[in-house]
């Protein structure tokens, strides 16, 4: 016959035994008690986190967030300026410009696009960003974002 010991009084007892013919413990699966697990959590918290901290400066400006530039804003404001359609534009994110016009009732992806083509001349070319044409007049009455038309740039 083949044995394993009790879990609870270590005698040995028959290996497909549920409980134990001595002291009547159950002999199912292991259970931890509420203790043990929140020591293994914190620990397994420990060492996930001594995995994960970054250290040095360097690795932290790697790992940072991009950021709306100066020369982002000064394309912007020259496209605003050169521009008499847009009444308003903001980069909601290094790859995102939004660009609020009036509706005219038209799609304005192509204005989407010739705005891709103003930052792929001003060096803006292969950074992934997109171009989304707002109603301007929705976003202000109604604070609702309207989107007439988009472009991807290339």
């Amino acid at each position: 016959m083949a044995t394993k010991k009790c879990k609870h009084c270590y005698c040995d007892i028959d290996k497909r035994a549920s409980k134990c013919p001595k002291c009547g413990s159950s002999q199912g699966a292991k259970h931890y008690s509420l203790g043990k697990l929140i020591v293994l959590l914190v620990f397994g918290f420990f060492i996930y986190s001594q995995f994960t901290e970054e250290s040095g400066q360097e690795s932290n400006q790697a790992a940072s967030i991009p950021q709306i530039t100066e020369r982002h804003q000064a394309f912007k404001d020259r496209l605003m300026i050169d521009t008499h359609t847009i009444k308003d534009a903001m980069w909601s994110n290094p790859y995102l410009l939004k660009v609020g016009v009036i509706d005219d009732g038209t799609i304005r992806n192509g204005f989407a696009s010739y705005v891709c083509t103003e930052l792929n001349q001003q060096g803006f070319k292969g950074q992934g960003i997109s171009v989304q044409v707002i109603d301007i007049v929705k976003l202000t009455q109604e604070n609702s974002w309207v989107q007439l038309g988009v472009a991807r740039c290339g």
